[in-house]
């Protein structure tokens, strides 16, 4: 399809230079160009409405899933470092793993 549409000089003059230093023809530049701009903005609309879903919803971790992924990791020397960072009550950290926050 043939349009004809307008754009600044300096851009005009700058993509013209790319498309032919790219071996591109003007055509086959200016197609790219739009393809990857639909492709990197076509997710928008799914993005803002997934937004406005969980907008008012806690981004917590569950107590219980914080957990059990704590209790996967390995007692490392690391681990007790990590205690004062942990979103579990001081009783938990000490029953399961031994540390406790300060």
């Amino acid at each position: 399809m043939k349009t004809a549409i307008s754009i600044p000089d300096d851009i005009f003059h700058t993509a013209d230079h790319l498309a032919k230093r790219l071996g591109m023809s003007r055509s086959e530049f200016y197609s790219k160009a739009v393809s990857n701009y639909i492709a990197a903005h076509q997710n928008k609309a799914v993005t803002k409405a997934l937004d406005e879903i969980y907008e008012n919803e806690s981004s917590q971790l569950d107590p219980a899933i914080n957990l059990m992924q704590l209790k996967s990791i390995s007692k490392e020397q690391w681990f007790p470092d990590l205690s004062d960072k942990l979103c579990l009550p001081n009783e938990i950290l000490l029953q399961t793993f031994g540390v406790a926050r300060s």
